[in-house]
């Protein structure tokens, strides 16, 4: 290819965004390739069921979407109440056993997350379909979550609740 043909290839065309399917490209090999992938399932892909997806459902998306929606705030709300509660309580067992709720839920949502970021990926590659998985995951955190919650409340709720 000379200087100007290469200079000329390198412009932006109109084209540049449109279907380029049956297009030939010269000389490049790429004759009769199909970049269109008007049939996704055709070429192999399916889709993959997200958070983002499910979310843009007309029916699930609003029903999941509300719901996380108010799990936030129903959150958010909780950790101001119990933060109040447990800065301005006069009585020093209701504040003890407001810190232990705090700490317990904190505890057990930071265990959770970890376990479901360092599983995931293996999950996914280690098993195709999804039920084993869950399963295995669920195995996994039912443990783990007895396990915290044990452990928190024998350091930080045992002296406030009996």
């Amino acid at each position: 290819m000379t200087r100007p043909q290469l200079e000329q290839a390198q412009q932006p065309t109109p084209s540049a965004n449109a279907n380029q399917r049956g297009s030939t490209f010269g000389n490049h090999g790429l004759a009769g390739a199909d970049f269109g992938l008007a049939d996704p399932a055709k070429a192999g892909l399916t889709e993959r069921i997200t958070l983002t997806s499910v979310l843009q459902k007309p029916v699930w998306g609003l029903l999941i979407g509300s719901a996380l929606g108010a799990l936030l705030v129903y959150g958010a709300s909780g950790i101001i109440f119990f933060t109040n509660l447990i800065l301005t309580s006069p009585d020093a067992a209701v504040a003890g056993l407001n810190r232990f709720v705090a700490i317990q839920n904190l505890s057990l949502g930071v265990s959770l997350f970890l376990v479901t970021w360092f599983l995931s990926s293996w999950l996914d590659r280690r098993f195709r379909t999804i039920w084993k998985r869950h399963l295995l995951y669920t195995l996994t955190v039912i443990p783990l979550q007895t396990a915290v919650s044990i452990t928190t409340y024998f350091l930080f709720g045992e002296k406030y609740i009996n």
